[in-house]
């Protein structure tokens, strides 16, 4: 018998007997506890459990299998029971002491992998811990399966043994018990610190896939490293290095580690570079702006100067100013500003990224002319109000012998930093002396990589002012040149006076070059939303150019065309930022690119961070490239804004689950999207909401259970992080359910002054999702870590936010009845109505959608047809919500102040006063505005609608009327009864014949040859009736046709593809030929 066996008691001995015979020689007795006796040999554990029952041996033989990566448990080589009522536990050996002394920091990581590995240990405390030469080790192996409140009583079980490590064992035992659950005792102070370092090192554990590719990620070209602390704003660092002569290209993070603030910190920043020179001759850079680009022109020059600052630095960065403050040619903006744009200037000098500015002083005007026309005025600008002396005055005051001069609008792409341009233009000018100017290339047609330059002949084109490279000496050289001034201003734009030189001297400007470097001309319209081109010119800037562009000097297509790439993974996390601290933000990117489901993309928004975090993104993504869409906002937006964009915008598939997912949080954990993926996936959910740990608030038990019967009456907690939810839901929400409608006002007011409801975007959509899905679901364990910044949640910002909630809540419910997809069903509203007084216009719009240019006539409603209306609204007791007044141009109407006599004065103040009245004119002679004020003035409840006003008969935004959808194969199978937005908003029309759907439908009757369709009377109006005229009509509809893309809903101006010409399909070609026979046999 060994000697071993005789100095053991009963129970140690029978648990030595249950060993390995070859070992119990050599087995030495470590010690015993309630669950069983521990053996060792020389390299051994042999733990035997003797009170173990078989459940809980099962349970622990599971619980082990997660543990195998966990630093702080011994690998177990094997667990098996042996015998009746024993199980032996094996595990390495190595030399260990008494765990007395754990660190906060080693209570933490150990906990953090326990909670990685999904594993509780009821018992912390230091008497179940060893330390040994690889750190402190586990001994306890009766380990449980996860639960947020085990987990959570277990951190503050570990903090009492580690804040109180001092007192004796009988007061840690009572202050655990009490504990238990109860985590607001006094003696509990800074517990919330303690667990939130847990969760922050769980959430670094858990990262490793992503912290590794964010480590293993390329930088190209030349490096120069940079301490992180030091590297402050990328941006301003941008333009720094580039007066160096550095032209950096992209951002590399190295030595990730956990920072003292909880966020993954680089300990470097490797910065990849190019070298840029300056170019062989002289080239001073000019941008040309006016006060009315103010919101926009710092965004703007930063823009130009990165995109065409290499391979060659200029001599010289020039802002050029006009002095012009207000009535702007193309004005684009009633909120110009003088003193703003020179605050933003300035601004460009702080930062180094322009020179200086220049503005023609009042004392040179004469003296500037004098040079350039021979005539010594004081006049600035053309007769239709375009710059003209202060933009020659740049070519006096710029010193390069090139100067390459464009609008400050102007969209610049790269697809080669390394393509030459300047060398291109250059060359042509030195080996052509007759050339004066090349215009700046365009993004060429489709195959064409160089286009050779042209307009060599006759005065070759008009120089392009938009954006062209001038030889200053031979410009100088062909003054003066031929102006004069007219009743407002100069005859001539000094660019079109200068081709008149052109052709006089035997001059020329050309055009053509290499698409690799090319530029874009927003069309003005596009600029009344900031947001809207200013995202175009992102795009622009990241290479992202829609087919439709190609060819054209000005931007094509609509907003929607732009909004590339579209997403179409089957899981799409929408994340917004904004100034977030760099080291936060790669705590959340790490945290996802760590997901073990990897079938995700992202569509990724920096809301205007003035702390360069939007280039570091730029950077730091482009490796990851393939699946996220970046989009570097300039001007602010919000987060329900920035929402609304990138689900509606960028996420392609109509069943496409979107996540939200906040810049400063992060995931929980690596295996977030395949608990996601199973409750879509196996349980067929619509909807699923996460659970979030908050960073300043601990309880035992989760306070946010999801209610789905009733959230609009509380918010039922659907508000919760991690939010996801099927594409379609979120697109059957309406305008209203995510802004603030105005109580008052006109409607062309309650449109324009609606407000998103930020502060509280979480409720503006996930209460209605929630009421719409069918299979609500909600994970059960913590999934997103929520770091509440503290100084940015103010007082202020919680009132906000609690004043939208009431708002959000106490709007109308919403039902499964109210999911949309596809085109939607728009309801002819009854409660509004257009009425086309006229058909006679005096501007003849291209594709106008009542025909009056294609289709011209002299018909128009009577004061007597007014009258009837009126006295029928009163009969039936109708009430108006609206009555629009349009035509053709409805001042014209030899009765026009007649007809709003009698609706306002019969009708409104009597019997409606709540009504609105309206007239839609566009505003193109002065006889029309002054009659417009008149009216205004004798009517104060009359509204006109100004933003309709125009200069030209060609309207950009216009849709293609004349673009029948029944001829469009793509239709074939198209449900016209559903409508499109007009005939919901705007209401429904009146004529000459009758009521209709909309008034458009009422313009498509009146050119038919055919048995008229309308409604003879208001009392007849039915919606079956009005839905038969849908179908009828929206067949032959442009707008059906151009709205389909927004499933008929109502696409902004801003958004609209600029209408290149009027096509007429072949339907429309057959009516108006029929129409035109008609009315020439009358």
């Amino acid at each position: 018998m060994s000697t071993i066996s005789t100095a053991l008691t009963d129970r140690q001995r029978a648990a030595w007997l249950i060993l390995p015979k070859n070992i119990q020689s050599s087995a030495q007795l470590l010690g015993q506890g309630g669950e069983g006796v521990v053996f060792a040999t020389s390299d051994k554990v042999y733990k035997v459990y003797d009170q173990l029952e078989d459940k809980d041996y099962w349970r622990i033989k599971r619980s082990l299998g997660r543990a195998h990566s966990i630093r702080c448990i011994y690998p177990i080589e094997s667990f098996e029971p042996v015998g009746t009522g024993y199980y032996v536990m094996v595990y390495p050996y190595e030399v260990s002491t008494p765990a007395t002394d754990i660190t906060t920091a080693e209570w933490q990581d150990i906990l953090a992998e326990l909670w990685v590995s999904g594993l509780i240990a009821f018992d912390v405390k230091p008497s179940n811990f060893v330390r040994t030469d690889n750190g402190v080790k586990l001994i306890d192996y009766n380990l449980y399966f996860h639960t947020d409140n085990h987990f959570l009583n277990m951190c503050v079980r570990a903090f009492i043994y580690d804040k109180y490590r001092e007192r004796d064992d009988e007061y840690l035992r009572k202050l655990a018990r009490s504990a238990i659950n109860q985590f607001d005792l006094p003696e509990l102070v800074g517990v919330q610190e303690f667990v939130n370092g847990v969760y922050l090192r769980a959430i670094h554990l858990s990262s490793k896939k992503g912290i590794q590719q964010l480590e293993e990620a390329p930088v190209l070209g030349e490096k120069l490293c940079v301490p992180f602390e030091t590297l402050d704003n990328l941006e301003l660092r941008f333009f720094e290095e580039l007066r160096k002569g550095h032209y950096l290209t992209g951002v590399a993070v190295r030595g990730l580690s956990l920072g003292d603030r909880g966020y993954l910190t680089p300990r470097k920043i490797m910065l990849g570079y190019h070298d840029i020179t300056r170019f062989r001759e002289p080239v001073s850079l000019v941008i040309k702006t006016c006060a009315q680009d103010y919101a926009s022109i710092y965004a703007n020059v930063c823009h130009i100067v990165r995109q065409l600052s290499s391979p060659h630095q200029f001599d010289e960065y020039i802002l050029a100013i006009d002095t012009r403050t207000d009535d702007f040619l193309r004005q684009f903006t009633q909120e110009a500003s003088w003193d703003k744009l020179l605050e933003e200037a300035n601004k460009l000098i702080a930062h180094s990224i322009i020179d200086k500015y220049i503005i023609l002083p009042e004392s040179e005007v004469a003296a500037v002319n004098e040079r350039w026309f021979g005539v010594a005025s004081t006049c600035t600008h053309s007769q239709h109000r375009a710059p003209v002396t202060a933009q020659l005055y740049l070519f006096d005051q710029a010193k390069g012998k090139y100067i390459l001069q464009m609008d400050s609008d102007v969209l610049v792409g790269r697809d080669d930093l390394m393509h030459d341009y300047l060398e291109d233009m250059v060359r042509e000018l030195e080996e052509h002396p007759s050339v004066v100017s090349v215009g700046f290339n365009i993004y060429q047609e489709e195959g064409v990589q160089f286009k050779p330059y042209f307009g060599y002949e006759d005065g070759g084109f008009v120089p392009e002012v938009r954006m062209g490279l001038f030889d200053k000496e031979r410009m100088l050289a062909m003054r003066p040149f031929y102006n004069q001034v007219l009743d407002g201003g100069w005859e001539y734009t000094w660019f079109r006076t200068m081709h008149l030189k052109q052709k006089e001297l035997g001059m020329s400007s050309i055009r053509g070059g290499d698409r690799r470097t090319f530029y874009i001309h927003p069309q003005n319209y596009r600029k009344s939303v900031s947001d809207v081109w200013l995202t175009i010119l992102d795009r622009v800037e990241q290479g992202f150019i829609p087919d439709c562009q190609y060819g054209a000097f000005d931007c094509m297509g609509s907003y929607y065309d732009w909004c590339l790439p579209r997403r179409e993974e089957p899981y799409v996390f929408v994340c917004t930022v904004r100034n977030v601290a760099y080291d936060r933000f790669l705590r959340m990117f790490a945290s996802l690119l760590a997901q073990c489901d990897e079938c995700w993309g992202m569509v990724l928004i920096d809301d205007a961070s003035d702390n360069g975090l939007s280039l570091f993104i730029e950077y730091v993504t482009k490796p990851f490239r393939d699946r996220i869409t970046l989009i570097r906002n300039r001007v602010r937006g919000g987060g329900l804004y920035n929402h609304h964009k990138a689900i509606h915008y960028f996420v392609e598939k109509n069943d496409t689950v979107i996540i939200t997912l906040d810049g400063d949080d992060a995931l929980l954990g690596d295996k977030v999207l395949s608990m996601i993926a199973n409750r879509y996936e196996e349980h067929f959910a619509d909807v699923v909401i996460g659970r979030i740990y908050q960073n300043y608030r601990l309880q035992p038990h989760y306070r946010y259970p999801a209610n789905y019967v009733n959230p609009r009456a509380t918010g039922g907690n659907v508000w919760q992080h991690i939010r996801s939810f099927r594409k379609y839901l979120f697109d059957s929400l309406d305008a209203r359910d995510l802004k603030r409608v105005p109580d008052n006002g006109n409607l062309n007011k309650r449109v324009t002054k609606s407000k998103w409801l930020e502060n509280s975007a979480d409720f503006a959509f996930m209460v209605p999702i929630v009421e719409m899905s069918r299979k609500p679901n909600q994970l059960e364990q913590f999934t997103y870590y929520y770091d509440r910044d503290t100084e940015v949640y103010t007082e202020e910002v919680r009132w906000s936010k609690e004043r939208n909630i009431a708002y959000i809540l106490n709007r109308p419910a919403k039902s499964p009845c109210d999911v949309h997809i596809g085109r939607r069903t728009f309801i002819p509203n009854i409660n509004k109505v257009e009425i086309d007084i006229t058909y006679v216009c005096n501007l003849g719009c291209e594709a106008c959608n009542r025909s009056c240019p294609q289709a011209p006539t002299m018909e128009q409603l009577t004061l007597l047809d007014i009258k009837r209306f009126v006295n029928e609204s009163i009969e039936l007791s109708k009430q108006w919500e609206l009555i629009n007044i349009l035509g053709g141009e409805p001042t014209l109407h030899p009765e026009l102040r007649e007809i709003i006599s009698c609706i306002i004065n019969e009708y409104i103040r009597p019997y409606s006063p709540q009504t609105q009245i309206q007239i839609v004119s566009n505003g193109y002679t002065e006889y029309s505005r002054t009659l417009l004020q008149e009216l205004q003035d004798t009517y104060p409840e009359l509204w006109v609608d100004r933003s309709s006003f125009k200069t030209s008969k060609k309207v950009e935004y216009f849709s293609p009327f004349n673009d029948a959808p029944i001829d469009d194969p793509q239709f074939a199978d198209a449900q016209y009864h559903k409508g499109c937005w007009v005939t919901s908003f705007c209401g429904i029309g009146l004529n000459r014949y009758g009521y209709y759907a909309c008034s458009v439908c009422g313009g498509i009757d009146r050119v038919l040859n055919q048995e008229r369709c309308a409604i003879g009377s208001l009392k007849e109006v039915s919606e079956d009736k009005l839905r038969a005229q849908l179908n009828r009509f929206c067949r032959l509809c442009g707008n059906f046709k151009d709205y389909d893309h927004n499933r008929g809903l109502f696409i902004p101006r801003v958004e609209k593809a600029p209408l290149s010409d009027n096509k007429i399909s072949p339907s429309w070609k057959k009516i108006y030929d029929s129409y035109k026979r008609r009315k020439k046999q009358k």
